[in-house]
């Protein structure tokens, strides 16, 4: 049985107001013909399908039109949703998607066994139990109780989480019935001891202050592998082979340009033992930051164009001269070639302070959060008080995005 891992696909999401569907039908494409090529027998999406909780039109057929591909080849798909997907909008094609053998999971269930998959072969035989967990939300967990310290809060929060995931692993050992069956976890989280996400990723704190954060512990032994979502960056959590997240298909932002993209197949062989294989994704577009002066900018961006590059490029001007028409003089630089510039950035020496704005620079270059970022310097708010604030607004903009389509 071959099945495969991937996460974080964020149909629908932009790069300096720049449209990335391209880049999206072009992963979902070579996806497809992954699927045939190998004989795939399941798809585990672990959470943020989309970017946004109110997907586009065109985000949505996107991915209705590769699931109406991909189900004739796989004999299952698993979709579960991420703290960016609205559980409504994932929910909403779910019993006509089940005719179809895709099981998908928006939200947390009253009835844990609703999120446990037993997945079986034409002759009814059980071949594998997924929990397909949601990404799990703080009202999902605990209840609030006057004069609770952030500990506390921290506290519950872990332990709902592992409560949640041995409570599913507990009803799959009953189901085995002392037998050996292949059984994976599923989750959208933040787990401790993995890499910090990249600058620019687009990736949000699941919790205020980083309240969540959950070891490897938490899965029980129950579960083969635990296939995550949340994290852009592949890797192993906490050195574990079975625990691992996938990381996104292509890259959010300049910060993982230089990454390699991967899926992460899962192979039982005959006597039920599991082979993990990290599979390489091409790079669909190609993204380049360059820094440096006037001179060395212009000399990168000719050598570019000399192999015939299509690259969208971020430059960062790092000279010390005063260059008044920087952004002219570099445009014209690219003109007549298949290089777009998405966004040209002024650090002179006085002007090297991230809190620092490029006169030239235009609002549709910043996400929300660095203009809200910019906002606390300019009011003067006070450094340490900085991050409590800045993950409160992104849990506000969360609940908000969520709102928006009930």
């Amino acid at each position: 049985m071959k099945i495969l891992h991937t996460a974080d696909w964020h149909i629908g999401k932009k790069l300096y107001g720049n449209q990335r569907f391209t880049e999206h039908k072009a992963f979902l494409n070579w996806l497809t013909e992954y699927l045939e090529n190998e004989r795939i027998n399941g798809l585990i999406v672990a959470g943020d399908i989309f970017d946004t909780a109110n997907p586009s039109e065109q985000s949505r057929t996107l991915y209705t039109q590769f699931l109406a591909r991909a189900c004739k080849i796989c004999d299952w798909i698993i979709i579960t949703a991420g703290n960016h997907d609205s559980p409504s909008v994932l929910n909403g094609p779910k019993e006509l998607f089940s005719l179809l053998n895709i099981h998908v999971v928006g939200k947390k269930n009253n009835s844990p066994e609703d999120e446990i998959i037993e997945i079986k072969d034409n002759k009814g035989k059980t071949k594998a139990y997924i929990a397909a967990v949601p990404y799990l939300r703080d009202r999902d967990l605990r209840q609030s109780v006057a004069g609770e310290t952030e500990k506390d809060k921290e506290q519950k929060l872990r332990a709902g989480i592992k409560a949640h995931y041995d409570n599913l692993a507990d009803i799959i050992i009953k189901k085995q019935n002392s037998s050996k069956i292949p059984t994976i976890a599923v989750g959208h989280l933040y787990a401790a001891g993995c890499s910090p996400e990249n600058e620019g990723d687009g990736v949000r704190d699941l919790y205020v202050g980083g309240l969540g954060h959950v070891s490897a512990q938490t899965f029980s032994h129950t579960y083969d592998y635990v296939a995550l979502g949340h994290i852009h960056v592949p890797q192993r959590v906490n050195k574990q082979n079975h625990i691992r997240y996938s990381g996104s298909p292509i890259p959010m932002g300049y910060g993982e340009a230089n990454q390699q993209k991967i899926l992460i197949q899962l192979e039982y062989t005959e006597d039920l033992s599991l082979n993990i294989q990290e599979i390489k994704i091409p790079t669909f577009q190609e993204l380049i930051r360059i820094k440096g002066d006037l001179e060395n900018i212009k000399q990168q961006i000719k050598q570019l164009i000399t192999s015939k590059s299509n690259a969208w490029l971020e430059i960062i001007y790092t000279g010390q001269k005063h260059q008044g028409n920087l952004r002219s003089d570099i445009l014209n630089t690219v003109e007549d070639s298949n290089i777009e510039i998405l966004k040209i950035a002024n650090h002179t020496i006085k002007q090297r302070s991230l809190n620092q704005t490029d006169p030239q620079e235009e609002l549709k270059q910043l996400t929300p959060i660095e203009v809200f970022k910019r906002c606390l310097t300019d009011h003067e708010v006070a450094e340490d008080e900085q991050p409590a604030l800045t993950a409160a607004y992104q849990q506000i903009t969360d609940l908000i995005e969520k709102e928006e389509i009930r």
